[in-house]
């Protein structure tokens, strides 16, 4: 496993397993591992990875570290719920992820050296 980063909501740790393509969910009280979802690939659900995790709007945001092409949205129990591609035509390289005031995810793009603004819709 090469966790790579990790974020911390409504009781459960988050855990990007790049490696594994996955994100692994562990309780905050006592550390114990609850489940694990996604799986190496291209369809909802899948991902190539794992490079940033945040949570907002009831979900939990994954961005993907090999292709970094979009943002994933999942349920806390890793149901896809929604893919997301920031806006422009040049391919981003998407890295760091967080989630700013009214739910605005702010994704950092290595390959055109900018900031991303995108809103998830509830």
């Amino acid at each position: 496993s090469s966790p790579c980063a990790f974020t911390v909501s409504e009781g459960r740790v988050y855990v990007c397993d790049r490696e594994n393509h996955r994100i692994s969910v562990f309780s905050a009280d006592d550390g114990a591992y609850r489940h694990c979802f996604s799986t190496f690939g291209d369809a909802p659900g899948c991902v190539r990875g794992p490079a940033g995790v945040a949570f907002a709007a009831g979900h939990v945001l994954v961005t993907e570290g090999v292709y970094g092409r979009r943002i994933q949205a999942f349920t806390p129990e890793g149901e896809s719920r929604a893919i997301l591609c920031p806006p422009g035509g040049k391919q981003p390289m998407l890295r760091g992820l967080c989630v700013g005031p009214r739910g605005r995810i702010y994704a950092a793009d290595r390959c055109n050296d900018l900031i991303h603004l995108i809103q998830l819709r509830r």
